[in-house]
């Protein structure tokens, strides 16, 4: 049924890059700690390394895959329609998608066919960090 469901599984690392508020990218990795894929659930921790210095920053997440039960749409956390629209459509992937976002009217069958997998993290608290860096 989720083709996601043979490769989001506990346990799994995630290597990759991502960009803060500046324009330097960052070198991260991501351990899958839980996933309920009935619940379209999942959490991990975030480990990125910070450019210039020997140090990383570590924090816990938890999250939701865009699916049957979760939108693009967030409605909670302090986002609204706008700041999603502006987060989703920085992606290309998203295009087949965004008519039925500007709606609300979201078809997850076309989900089930991407080759994409959308989620939604919401950070909850440092696991570490070095006491001189500038994340908050």
């Amino acid at each position: 049924k989720y083709i996601y469901s043979n490769f989001l599984k506990k346990g799994q690392y995630f290597f990759g890059q991502t960009i803060f508020s500046s324009t330097e990218p960052y070198q991260a990795q991501v351990m899958l700690v839980s996933v309920d894929i009935e619940k379209c659930f999942i959490s991990g921790i975030l480990e990125v390394k910070v450019p210039g210095q020997n140090s990383t920053v570590s924090t816990y997440w938890e999250g939701e895959i865009i699916d049957s039960i979760h939108k693009f749409n967030t409605n909670k956390w302090g986002a609204h329609n706008q700041i999603d629209s502006k987060f989703w459509n920085s992606f290309y992937s998203f295009k087949p998608f965004s008519t039925s976002f500007k709606n609300n009217q979201q078809k997850n069958e076309h989900l089930l066919l991407s080759n994409q997998i959308y989620m939604r993290w919401k950070e909850l608290y440092f696991i570490d960090y070095p006491p001189d860096s500038d994340f908050t």
